[in-house]
């Protein structure tokens, strides 16, 4: 028996420390080995078993043998007050852990990689102490097509929007810009819109008083982060006409509650034409205060995709009369 996975040796060093061991799902394999061999077993408490004394010196010979550190581990779990269990090996771990010079800031995922088990996991107080004044960010960037007039302001530099736009198709921000102070200038849009899907957003057509901003799905952090106090005619919102759509609007309008649901009336005229798309709609999802067409579909069952208006020439018009 190798008795290799830390799992297993937080179990021996808890019989070995403690005399005794909780049961857990992830140790049974071993407790099974050790219980055949006679070297553990159970006490009054229910969930729990000891170990044998006469087998104390057979541990610690197999211990000795298979993990020849084990007593330095054992002594720093002491002397660091750590529980010799499975979390309490990872903690101890965590504070043994050498970290190399680091930046001032740092990309939340990277963080997590340095001082916790890795980069997906969450930094608690005690891994946001190890990276004491670096500033973790939660890194992203929002796409936006500018209105006309629009400029990127840092400080005493302004660049014009729409010369990214001629250089690159659209205007990106990313968080650390946000961070490091970078505005929207120039003349406020007649109206914002943001938009659900990637290619509507794209194909949209968008007149010159429009500011178009990219909400993928759910990740509407910081596309809300990068309009909240940004000046507008009107703020409206162009996504599905789906349950999930519905959920986006509103999950945006609590963070920005100017926002209005954009469902032009021609619609309707679209979805009957289309081939139906059936979706399940919980019940109560919409309701009187929804636009007619949400409630019309949330009653058949269907729904219809931001893509299937995108071209019609009435979307056109009516965002030309929107923001001229």
């Amino acid at each position: 028996m190798a008795w290799e996975a830390e799992t297993d040796r937080a179990l021996l060093l808890e019989l070995r420390l403690r005399g005794s061991a909780r049961r857990r799902a992830g140790q049974q394999e071993l407790l099974s080995k050790l219980e055949a061999l006679g070297w553990v077993g159970p006490t009054p408490r229910a969930g729990e078993v000891a170990l044998v004394e006469t087998r104390t010196g057979d541990l610690d010979q197999m211990l000795d043998s298979r993990w020849p550190d084990w007593r330095s581990v054992a002594q720093a779990l002491v002397h660091e007050g750590i529980d010799p269990n499975p979390r309490g090996m990872k903690e101890l771990r965590r504070r043994q852990r050498v970290l190399p010079t680091l930046p001032p800031r740092l990309s939340r995922k990277t963080a997590a990689a340095a001082v916790a088990e890795h980069s997906k996991a969450s930094l608690g107080p005690a891994h946001l102490e190890m990276l004491t004044d670096v500033e973790v960010v939660r890194d992203g960037v929002v796409l936006i097509r500018p209105h006309e007039g629009m400029e990127l302001v840092r400080g005493e530099v302004r660049t014009a929007a729409g010369e990214l736009v001629e250089l690159q198709g659209l205007v990106a921000v990313s968080s650390r810009a946000l961070l490091d102070g970078v505005s929207v200038g120039g003349p406020a849009p007649a109206a914002v819109m943001t938009v659900e899907n990637e290619a509507a957003f794209v194909d949209l057509p968008k007149p010159p008083g429009l500011m178009a901003v990219w909400i993928p799905g759910w990740n509407t952090r910081l596309a809300v982060e990068f309009l909240t106090g940004l000046e507008a005619g009107r703020w409206l919102h162009f996504g599905d006409l789906d349950p999930n759509g519905v959920r986006i609007y509103r999950h945006l309008r609590e963070r920005l509650p100017k926002l209005e649901h954009f469902v032009p009336g021609w619609w309707a005229e679209r979805v009957e034409a289309a081939p139906p798309k059936l979706a399940e709609w919980p019940e109560g999802l919409v309701d009187e205060r929804d636009h007619p067409l949400l409630r019309h579909l949330a009653e058949r069952g269907r729904m219809s995709e931001q893509e299937d208006v995108v071209v019609d020439g009435r979307l056109t018009a009516e965002l030309g009369l929107l923001a001229p």
